[in-house]
């Protein structure tokens, strides 16, 4: 069969028009990944929690029903980027236990991004940021 030239161009339009937007979208992925890093996967939501605790600096307090929605924001928050990081345990900690049992630990510092056994290199400064807001709400006089 005979195909018309005008649906034939038609058609190629069409394939041309969705591969500029999945082309666009892909790279519109990988530069918000470049600019504001990748976000820490897994972190818990308000409405899988059922109770957090934080540790910063050797002292830890139990998170209240009021600032639950803080502690699950800051690790919500995180940005990760690749390359080598400092394996060490950061000063700031929060731990949440979840309502299926499980427990998710999230931590960061300026140098390190922690979850759950694994350590990760902040993007920018919202590691330090997290410490920061962890000191101050949580621990502050």
């Amino acid at each position: 069969m005979i195909e018309n030239p005008g649906q034939t161009a038609r058609k190629n339009a069409v394939r041309d028009l969705i591969l500029g937007v999945v082309f666009f979208i892909l790279l519109s992925v990988v530069l918000f990944g470049v600019v504001f890093g990748i976000p820490l996967t897994g972190t818990p939501k308000l409405s899988e929690v059922n109770t957090a605790t934080v540790s910063f600096d050797g002292k830890t307090v139990e998170v209240t029903p009021e600032d639950m929605q803080i502690a699950v924001d800051l690790a919500g928050g995180l940005k990760r980027w690749v390359g080598e990081c400092d394996q060490t345990m950061p000063k700031a900690v929060i731990t949440y236990q979840m309502k299926d049992g499980t427990e998710v630990v999230v931590g960061a510092d300026k140098d390190t991004i922690y979850k759950d056994g694994k350590y990760y290199a902040p993007k920018g400064t919202n590691g330090e940021l997290f410490q920061n807001v962890v000191e101050g709400i949580f621990f502050g006089e």
